[in-house]
């Protein structure tokens, strides 16, 4: 989640400063927005040059130097892999006896 949000900034930061597309006639694009509440109203919205990802190139060669920067500084050591945690459940039911239960318990909560 950290990582999607630093991302995020990341990319924010590199186009908000996006300026209007233009034609080639030097006239500002716009497009007209109908919104529901309106009712049939239309507002106008502003056509923004298109988004830039050069930041993604720079983490990947940032990546990519911090990980020849480590593989020489120390080895990877194998790690385990825990169980999954429905591993855990010893008594697991079958289907049929888990909807017995259910239907038993919904009975019992009606007749109070």
């Amino acid at each position: 989640m950290i990582s999607r949000i630093l991302l995020a900034a990341m990319h924010y930061n590199e186009n908000a400063g996006r300026a209007l597309k233009v034609t080639r006639q030097r006239k500002k694009c716009y497009s007209i927005v109908y919104r529901k509440y309106k009712n049939g109203g239309y507002s106008l919205r502003k056509v923004l040059v298109d988004s830039t990802y050069e930041y993604a190139n720079e983490c990947l060669l940032e990546v990519m130097n911090q990980a020849k920067i480590q593989k020489h500084a120390r080895s990877f050591k194998e790690t385990t892999v825990p169980p999954h945690l429905s591993s855990a459940t010893a008594n697991k039911p079958e289907k049929k006896q888990a909807v017995a239960e259910n239907r038993s318990h919904f009975m019992k909560r009606r007749c109070n």
